[in-house]
């Protein structure tokens, strides 16, 4: 099993329910929104995500490239994806 974080930036200045937007669809997408506690989604300018696939190696490029295609058609802001994988996963607050 992988786990993956993307970071997600919308370029220029986006919409705040563009955040909204994009949390619901990576949600329906099972990506998990990594965020403050207390903060509402428009609250981070940059939205970070963490999820596991079912395989050790999945294709990032891929994977990164349509995820960007649908977040652009579903949110409608152009976007900047970056993805990487772990290993090892802690999170500490």
């Amino acid at each position: 099993m992988a786990q993956l974080l993307v970071k997600i930036e919308f370029e220029g200045k986006p919409k705040d329910e563009s955040y909204l937007v994009l949390d619901r669809f990576m949600s329906s997408r099972f990506w998990e929104r990594i965020k403050r506690p207390g903060t509402s989604a428009s609250d981070i300018a940059h939205a970070m995500y963490r999820a596991s696939t079912l395989g050790d190696r999945p294709n990032l490029a891929i994977m990164a490239n349509e995820l960007k295609r649908s977040i652009e058609y579903r949110v409608g802001e152009k976007a900047r994806i970056l993805m990487v994988q772990s290993q090892n996963w802690i999170e500490t607050s």
